[in-house]
């Protein structure tokens, strides 16, 4: 059988071919002629590695905004006046087996694929893989999902026909993942010449992972030492803005356009800024402050604007001013040296740099800097803040800087468990008759994985 591969399907194929193969015996009414495609033994030919790297980016891109977006919802960053039931008990904290079918698998795909393909990179070329740029590029995708599953789920298998781990197990493999991409990047360097700065990126992305799943375990020296590696004292002086290391998610109008555009644009919008964060007067937070309904004509929506992290978002004019919305193509920032900085900051505590590098964040909150570059209204940490002020302001400093582009989940399951503070909505949903707010922090593996999986124990 012959399928063809483009598009956001094609990591899904790609996916069904790592990891189980072709069937024999497929329908004829499957069968499809095309010489432009790959059945499955083609893919241990060394000529379709590069198909192999972009089906890992293309499946991780495929989901990235979605996970995003539920970020959003189920924290205090946004509601949804989203029809379908399932996602309003997303955002009422009613997590169950049913509902996680918009997180969990997407995560486990995208996983899928990262292990599949590593395994089979080095497969393909054994003498080489170790110094591949492309295995790293893989290896450190992998990494960040594996980060971003220990920060959105309760559990889950990653090993076939074996039980559920813990998200602490996810880290570490998160960690292990990164670690296997900074050693193959730096084996590629230490053989590319000139072309060997191809890879700095990479292993500043897979550094800036490993901090990240370290910070989240609660090891604040090896986060540190991840961290400092990607940042330097001038770059949070020069407030991060726009230089450093980024790492983006792109969205295109033909295969895979940022979900953000339809959920916050037009008559059917469906995602509105909480209350947690409307009136913050900062740049960085903007929204439709009119307001109105959309999706259920029932929820109040203040549609967002694009926050820094998304590539069309722009610190003109003052706080109140109307933002950028969101497009089909606008890129997110994943990883960045702003989020080393701000890593190491939580992890090293109260230090004189460390408030210097907070007021910096507040400053570019208030103004375009280019206009006003410390403009007086900006609220900025005194140098004899208490421990317990100097990680509340750092709390706010992150959470605008990060607003709407999927750290928000993972922040405030870190914040339960390393500082006992909760942030998650409580009480009466905003929306008549939607009812209270639930209990969860973490989404399931869904049905089809608890059935389906005779290794897993719920």
């Amino acid at each position: 059988m012959r399928v063809s591969l483009s598009g956001r399907a094609s990591a899904r194929l790609l996916l069904a071919f790592g990891l189980a193969g072709v069937a024999a015996g497929c329908d004829s009414l499957l069968d499809v002629d095309n010489p432009a495609t790959y059945a499955a033994e083609d893919l241990d030919d060394p000529s379709v590695v590069p198909v192999l790297v972009n089906g890992v980016i293309s499946r991780f891109q495929g989901s990235y905004d979605e996970l995003a977006l539920y970020s959003a919802v189920i924290s205090d960053e946004a509601v949804t006046g989203n029809n379908f039931e399932t996602v309003q008990r997303i955002d009422l904290r009613q997590i169950d087996k049913l509902n996680s079918t918009d997180v969990y698998p997407v995560l486990e795909y995208t996983r899928a694929a990262a292990d599949s393909f590593e395994a089979r990179l080095v497969r393909i070329s054994p003498d080489t893989a170790n110094r591949s740029l492309g295995l790293a590029r893989v290896q450190a995708y992998g990494a960040l999902t594996y980060a971003l599953m220990g920060e959105f789920l309760c559990e889950a298998p990653v090993t076939p026909g074996q039980g559920a781990i813990s998200p602490d197990s996810m880290f570490r493999l998160a960690i292990d993942r990164a670690n296997r991409a900074i050693a193959t990047a730096t084996a590629y360097k230490a053989v590319a010449g000139s072309a060997g700065a191809r890879a700095d990126s990479i292993i500043s992305f897979a550094r800036v992972s490993a901090a990240r799943a370290h910070l989240n375990l609660g090891e604040r020296s090896q986060a540190t030492a991840f961290a400092s590696q990607v940042t330097t004292a001038a770059d949070s002086m020069a407030g991060l803005i726009p230089g450093g290391f980024q790492w983006r998610s792109f969205y295109d109008v033909t295969n895979s356009s940022n979900t953000f555009f339809a959920s916050a644009i037009g008559s059917t919008r469906n995602l509105g800024v909480d209350i947690a964060f409307r009136n913050l007067n900062d740049v960085r937070v903007r929204y439709n402050r009119a307001g109105g309904t959309g999706h259920d004509q029932a929820t109040q929506l203040f549609a967002p604007y694009q926050s820094p992290s998304f590539s069309g978002f722009t610190s003109v004019g003052k706080p109140d001013s109307t933002g950028a919305a969101f497009t089909q193509s606008a890129s997110i920032r994943i990883s960045s040296a702003l989020e080393a900085r701000y890593i190491m900051a939580e992890a090293q505590g109260r230090t004189p740099e460390n408030i210097r590098f907070l007021n910096v964040r507040s400053r570019a909150g208030q103004v375009d800097q280019s206009l006003v570059p410390t403009p007086p209204t900006a609220p900025q940490l005194a140098a004899d803040a208490s421990d317990a002020q100097y990680l509340s302001f750092l709390m706010d400093q992150r959470r605008r800087d990060f607003f709407l582009d999927g750290h928000r989940q993972g922040d405030l399951r870190r914040y339960i468990r390393l500082y006992s503070q909760n942030f998650y909505p409580t009480g009466n949903h905003p929306t008549a008759n939607r009812g209270t707010y639930g209990t969860s922090v973490c989404f399931m593996p869904t049905q089809a994985e608890i059935t389906g999986n005779p290794g897993y124990r719920p």
